[in-house]
């Protein structure tokens, strides 16, 4: 990550709060304060209007405290489409890792399992057509007799953005969901463009900017224009590339005193389009691609989470101009504006002790990090480097602010860190596709202070002014009306279920009742499988290690193993863990995150020899030579100074060409053997 601070980094952004700017009015390297400054509504700043209308309309729009399952895409269409203006709830597609996180953080009173209501349509217009009318139904219209132009014209409302999707992709589910949650009309977005890691042309830019402009004008709606009212945000729900080449003209496009740069290659198809026809950003742009499952829980992580813990890691210097992207005083403004936080900024010595609570099971709402490296390694301070393997297994849905060069530079690939990261259910991610230098991204003092005023959380990221401005390599990924203001502040309203509440399923909880009643009966794998299911989505992960233990003993523990094994990481139980990875006669590459990010906080303590040669062949590519440099202390005072040499000898041996300097400078920080 290359320094290159210009004035406008250092403005505090003139966001406004029910009439009164709220600043965090200091210097990095003073005590920060929190101030208001009265200012007229008129003079509010586009993106805190944006903000203002979505807190706005999620007041009116209680919550229940229910979480839907559904089996498949028709029955999560069916499902948004009993939502209303009374009353609105999380639909979730069943899976054993997304939605049991999301349940445990959303903390419903009642789970309820729907049972599938048939197939869908395979037109594309028909299923357009089911969207429109569930979003028609979610605003208190009838689309029998009403367009959705027609409800929000009787209601009085302007939509604040536009869901463009393409209505064969996974992600139009979510399409859906965010239309129907935030009063957005949804737009047909067809074309061949590209996968998400690919790099359009200026030809295929122009192709995608044309699609995206006539998808706009279908919706009936226009994006705004300098102050004005209108649609301020786009959400790309569909595979699309993330980077792009333009022929933007001098004066359009950044311009930083670095030779050879190349201001037109590597920018972010989100931060390209939005722009009016001066190059003026006047509408946030996001992308939201994956798989159904994944895009669906991203969708309803943003419609209903608050954001209530943040974390800040800052691998930086806290000297000079670097200061503006430290912690100093943070905690205590956040403490004050009603968020927990949590910040971390030790650039001597290093954080990487302090990167290993996420591995102890503690995962903020919110994580902002400041890092340098390249796609698949980032540093922890000091010479201590965080690799792509060191990503946590996340137990709670996560938004991500990601200082780093190139995270996102292919974010289909769990190979570098901004897929590991999506992979792991970061649902909201503002991050870099290339190299982007530092000031092009806002210090993380003055995210917060945005979104204190109700910015949402991708808008906040945004430049607004200044050198980069202008299109560059800052990629928005989530929902980008999602807001994560203090809690203090703003509060999704929350009703308790009626008792009678009519839902064409069954409880969850009746389900775990039953499937328990079944193991009794007949205790097969499939019923024990099925038990543990159920009492992993419920919250109830002891008991389902207890049902584990009973088929343990029945003789059925290696048909389970593979299934406990995500129960025994969130219980952090690693003695647990070990015993069923043995049982297991597979285990996956996932188990083998799971195995080194419980063992991870815990070497120093660790006296089992199994445990430890456990970890020691199961090194994780490709950076075995990492992994084996933290387990080395552990075996020389277990098993010897010997015996730990041979091993990194027998790995130095075995290792590829280019990884045999890593073993050789490890090696010789050994003693020798005599």
């Amino acid at each position: 990550m290359h320094l290159i601070m210009q004035g406008s980094v250092r403005m505090l952004s003139a966001i406004v709060l029910g009439g009164a700017t709220l600043a965090i009015a200091a210097a990095p390297q003073e005590q920060p304060r929190v101030e208001q400054v009265a200012t007229r509504v008129e003079e509010m700043p586009w993106p805190m209007r944006l903000g203002a209308r979505v807190a706005a309309l999620e007041q009116r729009l209680p919550v229940r405290e229910t979480v839907v399952l559904v089996p498949d895409e028709a029955t999560f269409v069916a499902e948004i489409a009993r939502w209303s203006p009374a009353a609105r709830w999380p639909v979730l597609i069943e899976d054993e890792s997304l939605a049991p996180r999301f349940i445990e953080r959303f903390a419903p009173r009642r789970v309820f399992r729907r049972a599938s209501v048939g197939a869908l349509p395979d037109d594309p217009a028909a299923r357009q057509r089911l969207a429109n009318e569930a979003t028609i139904r979610a605003f208190g219209g009838d689309p029998a007799r009403q367009t959705l132009g027609e409800v929000f014209t009787a209601a009085n409302f302007t939509p604040p953005g536009v869901v463009l999707t393409e209505f064969a992709d996974p992600a139009w589910l979510a399409a859906t969901a965010l239309a129907a949650g935030r009063g957005q009309p949804l737009a047909a977005l067809p074309g061949e463009f590209g996968g998400i890691s690919t790099t359009l042309d200026a030809a295929g830019l122009d192709r995608l900017r044309a699609a995206v402009d006539a998808a706009v004008a279908a919706s009936g709606h226009r994006l705004a224009s300098g102050d004005g009212e209108g649609l301020r945000a786009i959400t790309l729900c569909r595979t699309l590339p993330v980077k792009a080449s333009a022929s933007l003209p001098e004066g359009r496009r950044v311009s930083v005193p670095v030779p050879n740069l190349d201001a037109n290659a590597e920018l972010a198809v989100s931060d390209l389009l939005g722009r009016d026809a001066d190059g003026v950003r006047v509408a946030i742009v996001s992308h939201l691609f994956g798989d159904a499952a994944a895009t669906v829980h991203a969708a309803m992580s943003a419609l209903f989470l608050d954001r209530r813990e943040i974390w800040l890691v800052n691998s930086y210097q806290t000297e000079g101009d670097w200061a503006f992207y430290g912690l100093a005083g943070l905690d205590e403004v956040m403490g004050q504006l009603g968020w927990s936080s949590r910040s971390v900024e030790d650039p001597t010595a290093g954080i990487a002790a302090e990167w290993l609570a996420f591995n102890k099971g503690a995962t903020p709402d919110v994580l902002f990090l400041n890092s340098s490296g390249n796609p698949d390694r980032m540093s922890l301070g000091g010479e201590r480097t965080g690799w792509v393997k060191d990503i946590p297994i996340l137990d709670r849905p996560l938004a991500l602010h990601f200082i780093h060069s190139f995270s996102l530079a292919r974010p289909d690939d769990p190979a570098t860190l901004g897929g590991a990261w999506l992979r792991e259910g970061v649902y909201a991610y503002a991050g870099a596709v290339g190299e982007p230098f530092l000031a092009s991204f806002v210090p993380p003092r003055f995210v917060l202070e945005r979104l204190a005023n109700l910015v949402p959380f991708l808008a906040a990221a945004r430049q607004y002014e200044g050198p980069f401005a202008p299109p560059w390599r800052v990629m928005t990924f989530g929902d980008p009306l999602m807001l994560a203001a203090p809690p203090q502040r703003h509060r999704l309203p929350r009703t308790t279920p009626p008792a009678a509440e009519l839902v064409p399923g069954e409880t969850l909880a009746d389900a775990a009742r039953e499937s328990m009643r079944r193991v009794a009966e007949d205790p097969s794998a499939a019923n024990h499988r099925a038990a543990i299911r159920d009492l992993v989505l419920l919250g109830r992960g002891g008991i389902a290690v207890q049902v584990w233990r009973n088929a343990v003993a029945l003789g059925l523990g290696p048909r389970l193993a593979a299934e406990i094994q995500p129960v025994l990481f969130r219980e952090r139980d690693l003695p647990g863990f070990v015993e069923a990875w043995t049982l297991d006669p597979a285990p996956s590459e996932r188990s083998r995150q799971m195995l080194w990010q419980l063992a991870l906080p815990r070497l120093g303590a660790i006296d089992d020899r199994d445990t430890l040669m456990l970890l020691q062949t199961n090194l994780r590519a490709p950076q075995r030579a990492a992994d084996l440099e933290r387990l080395l202390p552990a075996l020389q005072r277990v098993l010897g100074a010997g015996i730990a040499r041979r091993i990194v000898q027998r790995e130095l041996d075995a290792a590829p060409a280019d990884e045999k300097p890593a073993f050789q400078r490890l090696i010789a920080t050994l003693p020798a053997v005599r």
